[in-house]
C-alpha cells in the first residue's frame, strides 16, 4: 500500500496517552507506554509490558485479570469515604457490599470477601443462584447480606444458615408480593426499596421514577403498613436505585438529595428503627476520562467521580437528617471494571469500503482543484454522491461497470478527505466543519478499513450490542508512531453486529496543530481540546509478519456475566495478575472451552 508522507509534528507517547486517554486519574495508576512505544500494566512499582506478555502467551486473545485493581479499588472506596465522613463529622458507619449480578466469577468474588476483611465488605444478591454461589462463606467471618430483587419461599429458606451464623441479613420488600412472603419470616431485618419520584437518565433509565420495575411507591407502602403492622419493627434500610452510570452530577445530587429526605420522613412516619440507607447504584465508571464533555449517547465520560460522589451523599445526609444512617455502598462497577482486559490479536485487514492504492488524477475530479471553501465542497461531495448512489442502484453492471464505479468512488473519498485537510491547513475553521458541514465531518471521521480480531463481541463486550457500552481500545505496540488510519475491529463471529469501531478522542497538548490527521488516510484523529466522536478507531496499519495486537479495557463490569456463546466461541483462557506478599505472581490459566486457540 502507498503510505503519505507523514503529517509534519512529532508524534509521542505522550500523545499517544491523551489520544488513548490512559492518562487520566485512575488509569495512569495501572497503564503506562514504555521507551520501546509498547502499552504497560504498572502494579507496586513493577511495569509489564503487555506487548510482550501476549507473545510469551502464545494465545491469540485472551483476559488478563488484575486483582490487584479490584484491592486497590476497595481501598480508595473505604479510604474515600472515610476522609469524607472526618471532615463532616459523620457519626454512621460505611458497609460496603458487592452486588454479584456485576460479576460472578469465583476469583472475583474470592477476592472480594477474602480482601474485604479489613473492612467488612458484604455482598448483595438478587437470586437463589447467587446466594449459592456465596454459600461457603456462612461459616466464616460473618459480613452484611442484603437481597433485593424477585424472591420465594426458598429463597429466604436458602439465607437462614446465613443469619444463623451472626451474619446481618437485611432482606428487601418492594412489592406486595413480598410483604406477604416476609410475613411468614418476621425474624428478618427488613429493608424498604422505595421508587424515586423523578425520572431516571440513560440506558438505565428504568429504574427510577413511579412507573420503575423496582421498588414501592408511598402509596403502597402505606397499605402494607397498615397490613402488615410488624413491618415498623422490623424495617432497618431504606434502599433506593437511580439506575446505573449517572454521568451527570447534578442529576445524582437530586437523587441523593431524595434519598437523605426519604430516610427522614420515613423515621418521623413511625419507621424508628431504620439505621441504613443503600443508595444503590449509580456511581459512574469512567470509561472514558475526558470530562470534557458529558451528554454523549452511551454515557462513556461523566464530569464528576468517586471523591464528589461521596461529598455529596455527606452533604445530603448531613442537611436532610438530623440521624446519620449507616450507609450501604454497592457501586460495584466501580470496585471491578477495570480489572479485566481483553487482549486480541490481528488477523487481518481489508478496505471498510473502497480504499484505493492508486492517487486521483489531475483530470478525474478536475473541478475539485477550484474549490476553496467547505461550503462549496460540501454541495459538490453531495451531488457526486447522488450521482454515484443513483448508479450504484442501477441494479445490473458489467464487470467493467462495477469496476469502475467502486474505484471511482474509492478515489472520490481519497480526494475529498486530502481537499479538507488542505482547507483546513489554508484557513478554513475547524469549528466550521464541526457546525455546518455534517456531511463532510462525517466523511473525516468515518473509518476506511476493517481490521479483523481474535474477538467475539458476544461473548467479550456483550454490553456494546445491549447499551451501546463505550469501551476504550488501544494497541499494544507502534505508541511512538502516529495511527495510520481508522478501523473498525471485526470479530470472528458470522454476525454483522460483531464489530466495533466507537472512539472518543481528546488531546489537550497545546503545542500541537488544531487538527491531528492519520498518516495513511489522512482522517482526523483529533481535535485539541475538543472531544471528538469517531466512527473508527485510530490504528496501525500491521507491517508483513508483524503480531499486532489491540487491548480493549475496563471489561470487568458486567461482562463476563452477560457473555453469549454466539459460534460457540466462549470466552478466552486467561492470565491473572496480582501483587502477594510482595511479590508479583502472574498465572496463566488455559481455559479447556477455549475455541480461539485451535
Amino acid at each position: 500500500m502507498t503510505r503519505d508522507k507523514p503529517i509534519d509534528i512529532d508524534w509521542t507517547c505522550e500523545l499517544a496517552k491523551q489520544l488513548y486517554n490512559i492518562d487520566g486519574e485512575l488509569k495512569r495508576t495501572f497503564l503506562d507506554i514504555n521507551d520501546k512505544g509498547h502499552l504497560v500494566l504498572k502494579i507496586n512499582g513493577d511495569s509489564i509490558d503487555l506487548y510482550d506478555l501476549a507473545k510469551r502467551t502464545g494465545f491469540p486473545g485472551f483476559y488478563i485479570r488484575v486483582l490487584s485493581l479490584i484491592k486497590s479499588n476497595m481501598d480508595r472506596v473505604y479510604e474515600t469515604f472515610t476522609e469524607a465522613m472526618k471532615k463532616y463529622n459523620y457519626r454512621g458507619a460505611l458497609y460496603p457490599v458487592f452486588p454479584l449480578k456485576v460479576n460472578s466469577e469465583k476469583i472475583v468474588i474470592d477476592l472480594i470477601y477474602n480482601y474485604g476483611s479489613k473492612y467488612g465488605w458484604g455482598f448483595n444478591v438478587t437470586s437463589s443462584a447467587e446466594i449459592d454461589l456465596i454459600s461457603e462463606y456462612a461459616d466464616r467471618e460473618p459480613r452484611i447480606l442484603v437481597l433485593d430483587g424477585f424472591k420465594t419461599e426458598k429463597t429466604i429458606e436458602r439465607l437462614e444458615k446465613f443469619r444463623e451464623r451472626g451474619w446481618k441479613v437485611i432482606v428487601d420488600i418492594e412489592n406486595v408480593y413480598d410483604a406477604k412472603l416476609m410475613d411468614r419470616f418476621r425474624d428478618y431485618d427488613i429493608g424498604l426499596r422505595i421508587k424515586f419520584m423523578s425520572r431516571g437518565k440513560g440506558p438505565w433509565k428504568g429504574s427510577a421514577g413511579l412507573d420503575s420495575k423496582f421498588g414501592l411507591s408511598i402509596y403502597t407502602l402505606d397499605k402494607l403498613l397498615s397490613k402488615y403492622d410488624w413491618i415498623y419493627d422490623k424495617a432497618v434500610m431504606l434502599h433506593t436505585h437511580p439506575g446505573s452510570q449517572i454521568y451527570d452530577l447534578e442529576t445524582i445530587r437530586k437523587y441523593l438529595v431524595e434519598s437523605a429526605n426519604l430516610f427522614r420522613e420515613l423515621k418521623s412516619y413511625g419507621l424508628e428503627r431504620m439505621e441504613y440507607i443503600d443508595f444503590g447504584g449509580g456511581l459512574p465508571y469512567p470509561y472514558h476520562e475526558s470530562r470534557l464533555e458529558t451528554r454523549i449517547e452511551n454515557m462513556a465520560s461523566p464530569n464528576y467521580g468517586l471523591v464528589e460522589y461521596v461529598e455529596e451523599i455527606m452533604k445530603a445526609l448531613v442537611n436532610e437528617s438530623k440521624d446519620h444512617p449507616n450507609i450501604i455502598f454497592e457501586g460495584g462497577r466501580f470496585i471491578v471494571a477495570s480489572h479485566r482486559i481483553v487482549i486480541s490479536k490481528v488477523l487481518t485487514y481489508k478496505s471498510y469500503e473502497i480504499f484505493v492504492d492508486e492517487e486521483p488524477s489531475n483530470t478525474r475530479f478536475e473541478e475539485l482543484r477550484k474549490i476553496n471553501d467547505l461550503d462549496t465542497l460540501e454541495k459538490w461531495l453531495k451531488f457526486m454522491l447522488d450521482r454515484l448512489e443513483y448508479e450504484m442502484n442501477n441494479c445490473t453492471y458489467s464487470i467493467v461497470d462495477r469496476q469502475e464505479l467502486e474505484f471511482e468512488y474509492g478515489l472520490l473519498e481519497k480526494a475529498v478527505t486530502r481537499k479538507v485537510r488542505e482547507l483546513l491547513s489554508n484557513g478554513e475553521k475547524i469549528d466550521d466543519l464541526l457546525k455546518k458541514h455534517k456531511l463532510l465531518k462525517d466523511f473525516m471521521t468515518k473509518p476506511t478499513h476493517r481490521f479483523y480480531a481474535v474477538l467475539s463481541v458476544f461473548a467479550h463486550i456483550p454490553d456494546k450490542l445491549i447499551v451501546n457500552q463505550y469501551f476504550q481500545v488501544i494497541p499494544l505496540q507502534r505508541l511512538n508512531e502516529k495511527p495510520d488510519v481508522l478501523a473498525v475491529i471485526s470479530d470472528l463471529t458470522c454476525d454483522s453486529m460483531g464489530e466495533y469501531g466507537e472512539f472518543y478522542t481528546t488531546v489537550k497538548n497545546n503545542s500541537l496543530p488544531q487538527v491531528i490527521f492519520a498518516n495513511v488516510d489522512n482522517k482526523i484523529i483529533a481535535i485539541k481540546g475538543r472531544m471528538l466522536h469517531l466512527k473508527g478507531i485510530p490504528l496501525h496499519l500491521p507491517r508483513e509478519n508483524e503480531d499486532y495486537y489491540i487491548a480493549i479495557l475496563d471489561t470487568g463490569a458486567y461482562q463476563d456475566n452477560l457473555s453469549m456463546n454466539h459460534n460457540s466461541l466462549g470466552k478466552f483462557s486467561e492470565v491473572i495478575i496480582d501483587y502477594e506478599n510482595g511479590k508479583l505472581d502472574i498465572r496463566i490459566v488455559k481455559n479447556p472451552q477455549d475455541r480461539y486457540i485451535d
